[in-house]
């Protein structure tokens, strides 16, 4: 009888301590949810048939004033087709303003925008590149063609320019970032 007791009692104490480690797993896994890391992260669907470098600049301080000290960068490999650059930014970083430059080789052909994106945890702004001025400021050095057919927008080159393609937000897209960072 005391060797049913024991088995009955060791039985007992497998299944509650298998159902307490459950429990336990279930509120580790609400709890990394829950503390999750939030960053920025700025996505850009481009074609650009030239090796180049992108960057998105951004402030902390309700500024336009982009140093190197805060800057993302991001190689393009020269592509006929739709490639995606991902800039993700430093967990500690809160930016206020973001100006994108669409690349620093002077050798580079056109660059074709089909869409941009910005999230922070749950919360994102996506535009196509058609509306690229409803949220950043024109740069008259640099031309660009939109094609409201296809949702993009094409910066030119100009042959002999050195011109950088960079954009500043406008108020806009100040409004819309101080929405995601919230």
């Amino acid at each position: 009888m005391s060797n049913k007791f024991l088995s009955l009692l060791a039985v007992c104490f497998l299944v509650f301590s298998c159902k307490s480690e459950d429990k336990k797993t279930e509120e580790n896994a609400e709890s990394t949810e829950t503390n999750a890391v939030k960053k920025m992260l700025v996505q850009m669907e481009v074609i650009q048939t030239t090796a180049n470098n992108y960057a998105v600049y951004y402030t902390e301080d309700n500024s336009i004033n982009f140093t190197p000290d805060y800057v993302i960068w991001n190689e393009v490999k020269p592509s006929p087709n739709v490639q995606t650059l991902d800039f993700s930014f430093p967990e500690s970083a809160y930016p206020t303003h973001v100006r994108f430059d669409l690349g620093n080789n002077p050798q580079t052909d056109d660059v074709v925008l089909n869409k941009f994106k910005l999230s922070y945890g749950d919360k994102s702004l996506e535009a196509k590149g058609s509306d690229f001025f409803n949220y950043f400021l024109k740069n008259d050095s640099i031309a660009t063609e939109i094609d409201q057919a296809k949702g993009s927008i094409k910066f030119l080159k100009k042959k002999g320019s050195k011109a950088v393609p960079f954009f500043y937000p406008n108020e806009v897209m100040m409004l819309e970032i101080a929405k995601l960072m919230k």
